[in-house]
């Protein structure tokens, strides 16, 4: 159960949006619309988990996983070459790289939920899901 909690608590930034959006205004001089822009676009890539949940199905947690930690890495340093300013940008790729980093999200965060479920008893099911999604919303605190 702890390394689910590790797999939630890198799944939370979507969450944390808030934490470096102001980053990415003065950065890179985004107005209020383009982060509303690039925040709609990650929200869209955290909403796929109906096809995460096949992928789960169909090649197990551990590949998802796997796959997920790759698109957080890979959106989320891009993003931050991109706000130190070593690779030049437009508002677009930022919020394609952000959509990425959430599908990654939400492959990690659905592998979590996958395994918990399997893991406990029916009876625990229920606290161990609430307490899942909890540490979920909560642990966007701890990165900021």
């Amino acid at each position: 159960f702890c390394g689910v909690c590790l797999w939630v608590s890198l799944a939370a930034t979507s969450y944390a949006f808030g934490i470096f959006s102001q980053t990415l205004r003065y950065n890179l001089n985004y107005s209020q619309q383009s982060l509303d822009i690039i925040a709609s676009c990650g929200n869209s890539g955290l909403y796929l988990s109906f096809f995460v949940g096949m992928s789960i199905e169909y090649y197990g947690y551990k590949s998802v996983i796997f796959f997920g930690s790759s698109c957080l890495f890979i959106g989320f340093v891009y993003i931050y070459l991109v706000v130190i300013k070593i690779i030049p940008s437009t508002m677009a790729t930022v919020a394609l790289f952000y959509c990425i980093s959430q599908i990654g999200a939400c492959c990690l965060i659905a592998s979590a939920v996958t395994v918990s479920v399997k893991l406990f008893p029916s009876e625990a099911r229920g606290a161990v899901l609430g307490l899942c999604k909890g540490y979920f919303g909560l642990s966007s605190a701890t990165l900021g």
